[in-house]
């Protein structure tokens, strides 16, 4: 992914939000070594009543100095 974020050429972060807690198996750091880049929400889905399907598009470099 980081290849795609450094080329511009990522149109679409899909993220699915599961709600689970495993803390002994589930360790991974996919967004490690990628630069910073904002994002804004294109679409949403609920799938199944519990697992959230988010769609987010690449907003340009985050905002600096405006953090709350």
């Amino acid at each position: 992914m980081r290849q795609l974020v450094e080329a511009k050429l990522l149109d679409v972060l899909r993220l699915m939000v599961c709600p689970l807690i495993v803390p002994k198996t589930g360790v991974e750091h996919i967004f490690e070594e990628i630069p910073d880049l904002a994002f804004t929400l294109g679409s949403h889905r609920l799938l199944d009543e519990r697992v959230l399907l988010l769609d987010y598009l690449p907003a340009g470099p985050p905002p600096v100095g405006e953090h709350t």
